[in-house]
């Protein structure tokens, strides 16, 4: 082939690849992240990240904060009917069904329409949406400081006043009540701590729900404190205690992902789910006695 024909080739435009996600902030995080990734990958790509509002429930974008330093649209498409039905299981799988899985196979096959998790790292010059969740995309340190300046994480000293916990409640009542956490699992993780770390007797619980502090009275010799505040800075404020205890939630993931980028020191439990995505989302983790990410069963 000679050299012209390259050229003109090369200056062919590729399409606006167009990053889509659905969820809360973490899910958007991972999105930020995969986006961030490949605007290093290919840097003369024009990118895109689109947030949906639609699922079974609504959401919206938490880091419009951004928008001035990437190209970030929102799309307001929540249907509470198709969510409803989405829940109960009620969509009706006809022919019209079975041809859109069809296409949207062959899409994700010629790398047009990635949907397919093991393939977003595959884009091709005529790939133009990735529609998944980027949980797998191994996050090095590097990428996470990155996220971290754009989102601003605050540059302080490991707190060792008081141990750390998340408890999210949320739509898991309604949605995946199997993922509920009971507080004496929690309780009986912070009891079983070493005399070393258990020493801390403030202990805050960081929740999206009204929670009471007799729910936690088993935790004698220890001063409680709940605190309910929006999301980014729950994440904020827990990746700094030296002992944190996370639940079935992205914010926990989010929290062990910070502290993994920033070398923060200390002890995170985390359901043995979200361990397993940690460990599928972050590139190798190297674990000492400075920094352990232990699972916990539920």
């Amino acid at each position: 082939m000679s050299q012209s024909i390259i050229e003109r080739m090369l200056k062919i435009k590729t399409p606006t690849l167009r990053i889509h996600c659905w969820g809360g902030l973490g899910s958007q995080l991972q999105a930020l992240s995969y986006y961030l990734m490949l605007e290093k990958k290919f840097p003369g790509r024009n990118l895109q990240l689109v947030l949906h509002t639609s699922g079974i429930t609504e959401r919206h974008s938490e880091i419009d904060f951004v928008r001035n330093q990437i190209n970030l649209v929102s799309i307001n498409d929540f249907n509470s009917e198709v969510g409803r039905a989405e829940n109960n299981h009620c969509l009706r799988f006809n022919l019209s069904t079975i041809l859109k899985n069809l296409l949207k196979q062959l899409l994700d096959i010629c790398r047009v329409v990635i949907t397919n998790e093991s393939n977003v790292m595959q884009i091709l010059p005529w790939t133009t949406q990735v529609r998944c969740s980027y949980s797998n995309i191994g996050l090095s340190s590097v990428l996470i400081k990155t996220l971290g300046e754009l989102v601003q994480f605050p540059d302080k000293k490991i707190d060792s006043s008081f141990i750390g916990v998340h408890f999210r409640i949320g739509d898991l009542v309604a949605l995946k009540p199997q993922s509920l956490i009971d507080n004496s699992t929690i309780i009986n993780l912070i009891n079983n701590l070493d005399q070393k770390e258990r020493t801390l007797n403030k202990i805050i619980i960081y929740s999206d729900s009204e929670l009471k502090l007799d729910d936690f009275k088993s935790l004698t010799g220890s001063t409680i404190e709940i605190r309910n505040i929006d999301t980014l800075n729950t994440i904020f404020d827990l990746t700094y205690p030296r002992v944190f205890i996370g639940t079935n939630s992205k914010v926990s993931l989010w929290v062990a992902i910070f502290r993994y980028g920033y070398k923060i020191p200390g002890l995170i439990f985390l359901p043995t789910s979200i361990f397993e995505i940690f460990s599928r989302t972050v590139l190798p983790v190297q674990q000492d006695d400075d920094f352990k990410v232990i699972p916990y069963n539920t």
